[in-house]
């Protein structure tokens, strides 16, 4: 991120099993670590291995968010290695992270303050172990001078306004034990490009993203080695997850599930909610006469409960004669297949019903009852008068 705000850092990464948060890495601290108990943190060799990739990830971002500013026209700050040299040399070359043009080097020519003490470029090369900005306050020394062949590029606190970059990669261990990998990335929030495992192919969104299809593709070496990295160590890194977090990560929690309802206004709403389940991922479904009705249905959201399970619902109108025609489906790893409920008139609800139709008879026998009495009264009083007037 360009301009992450006060108190944020640049760049962050998060890792995830099973929608359980394990670990994470940002700009600040520079290091992977784990965050739950149940990962050894004492197994150096891997958070090390980890923190190697998350650095050189970083890098790459830097690069990659500020060749996106340019060719999004949003850039508002200076490309570094426009110009690079020191005394006349090539400084540098463009080339690596999501660069869609061709490696080529630098325009030599700049005066060596120019470079030198230029505060928004960084040294090189890419494995050094932070950024550290040619900056003017620092030591000629410590500034570091651009290595031939080696890239430049911008310091992100060079640019302005705020841009974002993201990336989601990961795998997943199927049922029948097969492997699906997946590697996305998105600028600003909207689909930039994406690779398919299976088919060793890029998926560009837009125009400015086939330029990258295009390098990843003339490279010969992106699809091969994000295979591997998704299909093997990916795979080899969730698996060991996965043994060390069983206890956890395998606990199952079924759901209880509640349906009610509530007239108003001549609607009936319908409620369906899922209490006390684990894992988080849930799927609650209103259908009628067994098909799905998404479009009608207003679902809560999943909700963490104080004691690590989670609780879910989901609502529809519905005309009241119709409350028979309706079911609530429940999808939950803790099943092991799907659940059906339905709202069932309470016995009291039943009772009430019951009486307010015998009600209802009783005051129609009584109104009938009052006609014919006075129908009759008013006979008796007709033929009485008659008499009398005879």
């Amino acid at each position: 991120m360009t301009d992450p705000g006060p108190g944020m850092p640049q760049f962050t990464a998060v890792g995830y099993v099973d929608g359980k948060a394990f670990g994470n890495y940002d700009s600040e601290r520079r290091t992977v670590r784990p965050i739950v108990d149940w990962l050894p943190r004492e197994d150096r060799e891997h958070w090390d291995a980890e923190t190697k990739k998350a650095r050189s990830g970083e890098l790459d971002f830097y690069v990659g968010l500020g060749w996106l500013r340019e060719h999004y026209n949003k850039s508002g700050g200076e490309r570094a290695g426009s110009c690079g040299g020191t005394g006349g040399r090539n400084g540098g070359r463009w080339g690596g992270g999501l660069y869609g043009e061709s490696v080529s080097p630098l325009r030599p020519g700049c005066a060596p303050p120019a470079v030198l003490g230029h505060p928004c470029w960084c040294r090189s090369p890419w494995d050094a172990p932070f950024l550290s900005p040619f900056a003017p306050s620092r030591p000629r020394g410590a500034r570091g001078a651009p290595q031939p062949e080696q890239p430049l590029t911008a310091h992100p606190g060079c640019a302005s306004g705020s841009h974002t970059l993201q990336k989601m990669f990961g795998c997943d261990i199927l049922e029948d034990g097969s492997v699906r990998g997946y590697d996305q990335y998105a600028f600003d929030g909207r689909d930039y490009i994406a690779f398919e495992m299976d088919t060793m192919t890029f998926t560009a969104a837009n125009a400015v993203a086939q330029s990258t299809k295009r390098k990843w593709e003339s490279e010969g070496t992106y699809a091969e080695r994000w295979k591997h990295e998704l299909g093997t160590v990916c795979v080899e890194n969730l698996r060991r997850y996965l043994e060390h977090g069983k206890a956890v990560l395998k606990r199952r929690e079924r759901p209880e599930v509640r349906v009610r309802g509530k007239e108003a206004d001549g609607i009936l709403t319908l409620s369906c909610r899922a209490h006390s389940f684990y894992p988080r991922p849930i799927t609650i479904s209103w259908m009628k006469d067994g098909v799905v009705q998404d479009q009608e249905t207003h679902w809560g959201g999943i909700v963490p409960n104080s004691d690590g399970t989670y609780h879910a619902s989901a609502t529809i109108d519905v005309p009241p004669g119709d409350w028979d025609k309706y079911q609530c489906r429940v999808e939950h790893a803790s099943l092991l297949q799907s659940s059906f409920f339905s709202w069932e008139l309470q016995p009291n609800l039943i009772l009430i019903v019951a009486g307010a139709i015998i009600t209802v008879v009783a005051v129609v026998a009584v109104v009938a009852g009052l006609v014919v009495w006075r129908s009759k009264s008013g006979k008796d009083e007709k033929c009485y008068r008659a008499e009398l007037g005879e």
